[in-house]
Formats: C-alpha cells, structure tokens, sequence
C-alpha cells in the first residue's frame, strides 16, 4: 500500500513539474490560464 501511494505521488508530482515547465515555455498559455484561475477565484 505504501509503495502505491509513493508511486502515485511520484507520478503527480512529475505531472506538476511538466505543467509548470510546459507553462514557463508558453507564457501566453500561462497568462490564459491565469486569468482563469483568478476568475474562478472571485
């Protein structure tokens, strides 16, 4: 159990570090994205 959570973890967190990657090459897509979270917020 505990190695399933470990590697699931492990897994979101290469997610999270190819998004944010993905997202400093593409700032217009960033922006965008920003936008909306900041809408969603309000």
């Amino acid at each position: 159990m505990r190695k399933k959570i470990d590697k699931e973890f492990t897994r979101d967190k290469q997610s999270t570090e190819w998004t944010s990657h993905k997202a400093a090459n593409d700032n217009n897509h960033y922006l965008c994205f920003f936008l909306i979270f900041q809408a969603v917020e309000l």
